[in-house]
């Protein structure tokens, strides 16, 4: 079965609490959501919402019943995200889409134009590798 861990910047109650999801391939969590993690609270005190492990299986109504309460999708975008099959790319992302939740694609790393915008269409992106 899904889960969703919810995690906040001081371990606080996350009652009351903006919910942001993160979202990345499986593989790439260990190296960016810290980070990510860090940069997100640094600016606001939100709860943040990521699969405790990826989903091995079509996930049930209460994780979508969930991901209701999602005010914003982060999604850490590589080369990887892009190009493998995985939970967030294939199944996450396509729900935040369709039920109209804001997503950010945070950009790490180098990427390709054309299958960034063949998974998350004309949206804009924020890189950590330009100064724009």
């Amino acid at each position: 079965m899904a889960t969703i861990t919810i995690q906040t910047r001081d371990g606080s109650n996350p009652q009351n609490k903006p919910k942001l999801y993160v979202c990345a391939h499986p593989e790439d969590y260990a190296e960016h959501f810290s980070r990510v993690a860090s940069e997100i609270w640094d600016a606001r005190d939100v709860a943040l919402c990521h699969e405790s492990q990826p989903l091995a299986d079509m996930p049930d109504d209460d994780f979508f019943t969930d991901l209701q309460e999602i005010r914003l999708a982060v999604v850490i975008v590589t080369e990887r995200f892009l190009s493998e099959p995985g939970s967030a790319r294939d199944v996450i992302l396509p729900y935040f889409i369709a039920h109209n939740v804001p997503v950010l694609p945070l950009v790490r790393g180098t990427i390709s134009d054309g299958l960034f915008e063949k998974v998350l269409g004309d949206r804009q992106y924020l890189s950590s590798h330009t100064e724009d």
